[in-house]
């Protein structure tokens, strides 16, 4: 019970039921809403790094459910009651339907979402090059990185 707010959070031995979120929680608006948060250590087999019920759908986003100990018959989320949980951007060893205990088949691991680049091209000039670019889709993106080169990869 209570409200969660967290993001880019490590939840290391959270025992057998793991992060317990229940029906009656509140999860914090975007962007602290668990986003980013990153389970690892389950407890023993059958343990369970995110126990999650919910009375509204709920998206978690960027969550990485680790295995370090390499924890055989461990899962990284469960949801034995309440309606769809879906995990996007996801990733870990724990993670995906081969390592969710969901009896209702409520929780949903989607897709990643990913920035589309639809054009790059650069106009040269004397010690300067202009850049160009143009996304077809943006998704969480703060800002673009580019590397200047010499040749090669």
């Amino acid at each position: 019970n209570g409200t969660i707010f967290a993001k880019n959070c490590d939840i290391l031995r959270p025992g057998t039921n793991g992060l317990v979120v229940n029906s009656a929680a509140t999860l914090a608006a975007p962007p602290n809403d668990l986003r980013g948060a990153a389970f690892d250590f389950p407890a023993g087999p059958g343990a369970r790094l995110l126990s999650i019920t919910r009375t509204t759908a709920t998206n978690l986003r960027y969550t990485e459910f680790r295995n370090t100990g390499a924890v055989a018959g461990a899962f990284g989320a469960s949801c034995t009651s309440g309606v769809a949980i879906s995990f996007t951007n996801w990733s870990g060893a724990l993670s995906g339907p081969a390592f969710e205990n969901d009896p209702g088949n409520r929780i949903a691991w989607n897709a990643p979402e990913v920035p589309v680049l639809s054009f790059l091209g650069a106009v040269p000039g004397v010690s300067l090059a202009t850049l160009l670019w143009t996304m077809t889709y943006t998704v969480d993106t703060s800002g673009y990185r580019i590397d200047r080169t010499d040749g090669g990869p």
